[in-house]
């Protein structure tokens, strides 16, 4: 009788890819390329894509990002999306934009910068309604002490000369002065003033969340602020 042969089983190398592992997307609200990924299994660092894992830190000041145990950052936006989109901040979509509304208080340097390294820039307002819609939407989201909070503009180049942060001037002079070109403003009386409570020049401006008017304030203040797409 011819003996028992024991074939031994074959192993082929190989390196497959992880149960979890997902392409980076482009697109907007960092929704992931390929995967399948569930509703609220990433968020997005900069607002416009670049996943990581829900729960997961912000890239700005530590803040927890969306999905994970914040408070304010982790509500749903108003009347937009899940407020997945950016880590950090809420994302609100508002006439096919998304806004990311920035709880975490900064100085409008770090809070441009911060919208900058999401793809985004600080809110520049152009009309009644766009200035209406930020405000109560910040205003619901916002549980801080802040009453104001930075949009994106400033006059720290020339005094006076009031421009957005894409460069377009808008107003000219102090509270007695005028539009530029009949651009949309939004003045408390009395406004601007070139005065703060807190130390520094009032060269830059702030939007009183109560209602939604501007008042120029000293750029050191620490507060909120709203980014928007470029």
């Amino acid at each position: 009788m011819l003996p028992f042969l024991l074939v031994a089983s074959l192993l082929l190398p190989g390196c497959p890819l992880k149960d979890d592992y997902y392409l980076e997307a482009d697109g907007l609200g960092g929704a992931p390329s390929s995967g399948g990924m569930s509703e609220g299994g990433a968020v997005s660092n900069s607002g416009r894509g670049n996943t990581s894992e829900a729960g997961s830190t912000s890239d700005t000041g530590g803040s927890p990002g969306a999905g994970g145990t914040s408070g304010a950052a982790n509500r749903g936006g108003e009347g937009g999306d899940d407020g997945s989109g950016t880590a950090g901040c809420v994302s609100v979509t508002n006439q096919g934009h998304e806004y990311a509304f920035c709880l975490e208080t900064l100085t409008q340097a770090a809070a441009r910068a911060d919208c900058n390294a999401r793809g985004m820039t600080l809110a520049v307002i152009e009309d009644q309604a766009e200035n209406s819609w930020i405000a109560q939407t910040l205003s619901s989201q916002y549980e801080g002490d802040s009453t104001r909070a930075f949009i994106g503009a400033n006059d720290s180049t020339t005094e006076g000369e009031w421009r957005w942060a894409d460069g377009v001037a808008f107003w000219s002079g102090g509270a007695n002065g005028d539009p530029v070109n009949r651009r949309y403003t939004n003045w408390v009386d009395g406004e601007p003033n070139n005065e703060s409570p807190i130390p520094g020049a009032a060269d830059c401006l702030t939007m009183y969340l109560s209602d939604g008017t501007w008042g120029d304030l000293s750029c050191d203040a620490e507060l909120p602020y709203v980014c928007e797409p470029r």
